[in-house]
């Protein structure tokens, strides 16, 4: 009699403690995903190829302890099945509803993004989507952040009722995105080649909203800065020539 109140009592305890086959899979894969992250490396490539680039490190956001490796001299993410992990591991990550960071090396999106900074990627939705934003974005087996400066929606075709109602539902959307450092956009982003918004940047230990007023305003300045510059060199330049270099002297 005693024996069998000691097993019900123990049945009791291990239902109470024991997590559950499905919660047990879902903390494992969890568990695996992010020691799996410890070790990825992700790139975004500047705009002169033959610049050397710290490759940059990446982490999830919910997990502070991971690693921050890095790859020395190299443009690349490492070997190829790196570069398709990283993709795997963020893309799951952030349709899951959480943010990743990693260290975004390259110069194409100076100044608002410096070499080496760490960047924090959110989720966002293609409709959401607005010119000015930064996505990180699939194209190839790499990854790359740049600035939207134009939005095109596929019109519907009203001859044909089934292809208009499915692209109600699923309309296509086309992004034109360019660094801030270049002059040449990029190829036509779809919108399902776009992994998150990048939504602050780390300098000097602080968190900078890149969306805020002050960075809206020193975007626009540099940006006016740099179309100025272009047009000056191109008024210089006679014939397709380099333009001359004028030095002034100055006496003290």
């Amino acid at each position: 009699m005693n024996n069998g109140k000691l097993q019900a009592k123990q049945e009791k305890l291990k239902s109470l403690h024991c997590p559950s086959t499905q919660s047990f899979l879902f903390n494992s894969r969890d568990s695996l995903l992010r020691s799996q992250l410890c070790s990825l490396v992700s790139h975004s490539p500047a705009p002169n190829p033959e610049q050397s680039a710290k490759s940059p490190s990446f982490s999830s956001q919910h997990n502070s302890k991971c690693a921050t490796p890095s790859l020395q001299n190299s443009d690349e993410l490492g070997t190829p099945s790196q570069q398709q992990l990283f993709i795997d591991m963020s893309t799951e990550l952030l349709r899951r509803g959480q943010s990743v960071r990693f260290r975004a090396p390259g110069l194409s999106m100076h100044p608002a993004i410096r070499e080496g900074e760490t960047i924090t990627v959110a989720p966002i939705s293609p409709f959401n989507i607005k010119r000015g934003d930064i996505l990180l974005y699939i194209v190839g087996k790499k990854v790359i952040a740049h600035r939207v400066v134009g939005i095109e929606r596929e019109k519907s075709d009203s001859s044909s009722h089934t292809s208009t109602q499915s692209k109600a539902l699923n309309p296509q959307i086309i992004f034109t995105l360019r660094g801030d450092a270049s002059a040449i956009c990029d190829e036509p982003v779809e919108a399902e080649q776009v992994l998150g918004k990048v939504v602050s940047v780390e300098r000097h230990g602080r968190s900078i909203d890149l969306y805020s007023r002050k960075a809206r305003m020193l975007h626009i300045a540099y940006t006016l800065a740099s179309h100025l510059k272009r047009l000056i060199l191109s008024i210089l330049r006679p014939w397709g020539q380099a333009p001359k270099t004028f030095k002034a002297k100055v006496r003290i």
